[in-house]
């Protein structure tokens, strides 16, 4: 019997096919047919002399083997097993019940797949389904990242998912994934890092206050005492994408700018910057008034004010308050004279000197108003006159001790002539019956230590009235104008002094750190008291009121 696919004849010498036919009896080279291998010739069940046309295979009349789909092709070399081989609708070389041109429509996201089985519609890589019925593969949601955001176009195969961070943080990570065929997503969820600007250096000259270096920190920068902001910023704020806002401060020394040389002199600036200083001449036959130096400072400006150069004289001294001053000469050694006007009387020195470098020495004086009642002890003191108790309890005031101070307030032209009486720390009085004045100024004191009393030897100003170049205190500090005043050897200008008595015409000044003088030789004082010095102690010296002046 003839193998499967034999046809019983010899094939000539002229075949050509790929391969030898499968069957028992065919001993030529080969059949024109495409594969022989494939299945069997697609003759007739006898070959002629001519080659095999061979579009599917031989259709022998018996089989040796089995044969399922009885399409008389062995199951081993059918080319279609379950369908007829020969059945071949389309004529492209495959068997119907495998062509995928013969299967119902697959699902457009499916492919159709031949094989000797049959034709199979399977979904496409990212579907899911019988082929028929094809559905996306589902990833699942993404998951927005602590300080940041994702956004999807779907969760589908193919869907991508795209991160991003809030301002001020940095995605460290992904910035997109895609929904894959195996319903996963690509990569890893990425994290939001805040952004950090990194640390700042300290500028030369200028100090730099920051604590921290993360997104939104405020960084402040200060110039040194001396030194001005030439350019950058001097706050910096950490950005959103990492870096700080503006530019490095640099801090340049300050300056002061040029000074222009007073008419009649010179100035000499070695330099302009900070802490320069810049030194101011005259010419000769000019003296300096005002500063002779000045400090470039840390603010930009120089110190102090621009000099002059004067011709060696004082400016006009200015008049006190309800009274004059005369300077008819101006020059260094000169004096100015003060007077009060009517109904005022002067406290403090008659004369001030003009000394080297255009000033007055001695302190302006003022001019009091006087205590114009009748009588005349009253006469004799003005408003605020300081006095002192000579007994205890002076015009019956209980409680104010000899020796008490106090001021003259006001007084009246009542029985005794009385004076209104202001005692240092005596709480003891009352208010003052301020409506019983009738000279003087007089305003009711909330203080209970004023008093009425008459006038008498119960107590006694504390002015040397009894000078004639000018009128001191006791306990007041003067200057003296001149070295040695009226002999007083030792005595420089200058030296500081204390007014303790006086007589008719200058005071007993006790100098400080003096011992050239003497005891103080009190019984010639004549006015107000005097105590002579005890164990040998020297230092005081009667001067002309016009040598001294009130410290400045």
């Amino acid at each position: 019997m003839a193998g499967c696919g034999d046809d019983g004849r010899t094939p000539t010498p002229t075949d050509t096919g790929v391969a030898v036919d499968t069957g028992a009896g065919d001993t030529g080279v080969g059949d024109t047919g495409v594969d022989d291998a494939n299945a069997m010739d697609s003759g007739t069940p006898s070959d002629s002399s001519t080659p095999d046309s061979g579009t599917a295979g031989d259709t022998g009349t018996s089989c040796v083997g089995t044969d399922s789909d009885g399409d008389g092709v062995c199951d081993d070399v059918d080319a279609c097993e379950g369908s007829d081989d020969r059945l071949d609708a389309d004529g492209d070389g495959t068997p119907d019940g495998c062509d995928c041109d013969t299967v119902a429509a697959c699902d457009t996201n499916a492919t159709c797949a031949e094989f000797s089985t049959g034709a199979v519609c399977m979904c496409n890589t990212g579907f899911t389904g019988d082929g028929l019925t094809c559905a996306a593969v589902d990833c699942g949601g993404l998951t927005d990242p602590t300080d940041g955001s994702v956004a999807s176009d779907g969760t589908t195969f193919g869907s991508t998912g795209t991160y991003t961070c809030d301002t001020g943080f940095m995605l460290i990570g992904d910035s997109s994934r895609t929904c894959q065929d195996d319903g996963t997503w690509s990569g890893m969820e990425p994290t939001c890092a805040v952004v950090d600007c990194g640390a700042l250096s300290t500028p030369t000259n200028a100090s730099l206050t920051v604590s921290m270096t993360t997104f939104g920190a405020m960084a402040t920068y200060s110039c040194d005492t001396g030194y001005t902001l030439a350019s950058g910023d001097l706050a910096r704020t950490c950005g959103s994408d990492g870096s700080w806002t503006g530019a490095e401060p640099v801090c340049g020394v300050v300056d002061c700018g040029g000074l222009s040389a007073p008419a009649d002199g010179g100035v000499s600036v070695p330099s302009t910057v900070y802490e320069a200083t810049a030194g101011y001449t005259c010419d000769t036959g000019f003296m300096l008034i005002g500063d002779s130096s000045r400090t470039c400072q840390a603010d930009g400006s120089w110190s102090g004010a621009a000099p002059t150069c004067s011709a060696g004289d004082c400016a006009v001294p200015p008049a006190p308050t309800n009274g004059s001053v005369a300077a008819p000469g101006r020059l260094v050694g000169d004096y100015a004279t003060y007077s009060c006007d009517s109904g005022y009387q002067l406290r403090g020195a008659t004369k001030s000197r003009c000394i080297t470098g255009g000033a007055w020495l001695g302190a302006t004086p003022t001019c009091a108003a006087l205590l114009s009642c009748a009588g005349a002890a009253c006469a004799s003191y003005a408003d605020d006159d300081p006095i002192i108790a000579n007994v205890a309890n002076p015009g019956s005031t209980s409680g104010v001790a000899a020796g008490t101070t106090g001021f003259a307030v006001a007084g009246n032209t009542g029985a005794g002539v009385e004076l209104l009486t202001e005692w240092t720390g005596w709480t003891g009085g009352h208010d003052g019956n301020c409506g019983a004045a009738d000279c003087g100024s007089c305003t009711a004191s909330a203080t209970d230590n004023r008093w009425y009393i008459a006038c008498s030897s119960d107590f006694k100003n504390m002015r040397l009235t009894c000078t004639t170049d000018g009128e001191y205190y006791v306990g007041e500090r003067v200057v003296a104008l001149a070295d040695n005043p009226n002999g007083a050897t030792g005595v420089s200008q200058g030296q500081l002094g204390t007014v303790i008595a006086g007589t008719a015409t200058r005071p007993l000044i006790e100098w400080d750190g003096w011992t050239g003088g003497h005891s103080g030789n009190c019984s010639a004082a004549s006015c107000y008291g005097c105590t002579n010095l005890t164990g040998g102690a020297v230092g005081r010296w009667y001067t002309n009121a016009g040598v001294v002046g009130l410290a400045p």
